[in-house]
């Protein structure tokens, strides 16, 4: 009987043992996948942070972009008015160009009939 007590305490302690061994290796597997998981999810958030100040980066050169944009139609536009402007004035000045050559060839031909119209007084 003690040798029947034995051996099942034998058995009761080796599979113990195996039980205790399986459980442990179960655990390294689970703790090593915690840390692949936590590695991973890691690397993920610095390139999620990497991301976020790129994106930052690219909004304010979009904003410096847009700004000097808006200046540079802001300046075309003005040129565009001046432009416009001066057009309009040498049209004017063309037309007020071509009313005073008429009016010196009317002064020149009244000028022509005056001497046509007088004698020549001395000789």
């Amino acid at each position: 009987m003690k040798v029947v007590i034995i051996f099942f305490t034998v058995i009761l302690i080796i599979g113990s043992i195996g039980t205790a061994i399986y459980y442990n290796q179960n655990s390294f597997r689970s703790e090593k996948d915690l840390n692949k998981e936590r590695y991973t999810r890691m690397i993920a958030e610095e390139g999620l942070e990497k991301a976020n100040v790129r994106i930052n980066s690219l909004e304010s050169n979009l904003r410096q972009a847009q700004a000097k944009v808006e200046m540079i139609e802001k300046a075309l536009e003005q040129k565009r008015v001046l432009n416009t402007s001066l057009q309009s004035r040498l049209e004017k000045i063309l037309a007020v160009e071509v009313a005073l050559k008429k009016e010196v060839e009317r002064l020149e031909h009244d000028l022509m009939q005056k001497k046509i119209s007088s004698p020549v007084i001395g000789r």
